[in-house]
């Protein structure tokens, strides 16, 4: 008899025990409470940038990592430049200025922030690159430029200036990559 009078207790006990169970598992699965999380992994720091062309405008798009953007062997002048970081593997920026033809050194921007004059048909001389922040501690932004009369022109890096300034030459072509400090360039 007693059994009888505790069987009910008991299957109600293991009823409320089972929800409980199951509540406390998707309370589990939705707040991560309980569970080891994976972090994500940081990607590869990595420079991308576009260019207005004379003549052409945005044409070419956005190009990475040392790629060609402009025009070679065609006489157009950059006339505006935006340049980004991509990754996440430090925190940091990128920030540049250009000289432009009668109007000389611009301020800095920032992070695909134009730089140039756009429909002024103002010529692009020179340029400087650097990085700012933490990226700045393990990557060198490594550039250089084909300009007017001198053709291709040495790589430079973190902020030295590629191109001309008062002499009237333009800037055709730009290349840009980021480097890991710990290895060698030539330049």
């Amino acid at each position: 008899r007693y059994w009888l009078m505790v069987t009910p207790y008991f299957a109600a006990a293991c009823l409320i025990s089972a929800w409980l169970l199951v509540v406390a598992m998707l309370v589990s699965v939705v707040t991560g409470i309980g569970t080891t999380k994976t972090a994500k992994a940081a990607t590869k720091m990595g420079v991308t940038y576009t260019v207005h062309v004379q003549t052409y405008g945005d044409q070419q798009g956005w190009v990475h990592d040392g790629t060609m953007a402009g025009t070679k062997g065609q006489a157009k002048r950059l006339e505006e430049i935006r340049v980004k970081l991509t990754g996440d593997e430090y925190s940091g920026s990128i920030q540049y200025k250009t000289h432009i033809q009668s109007y000389g050194w611009q301020d800095w921007s920032y992070n695909g922030e134009k730089s140039g004059s756009r429909g002024q048909a103002k010529r692009l001389e020179g340029i400087e690159i650097q990085l700012t922040g933490e990226v700045a501690k393990h990557y060198d932004v490594v550039y250089r430029v084909h300009c007017q009369t001198y053709g291709w022109m040495d790589w430079v890096k973190n902020g030295v200036m590629a191109g001309t300034s008062g002499q009237g030459k333009r800037l055709e072509v730009i290349e840009i990559k980021l480097v890991p400090k710990s290895q060698i360039v030539d330049m």
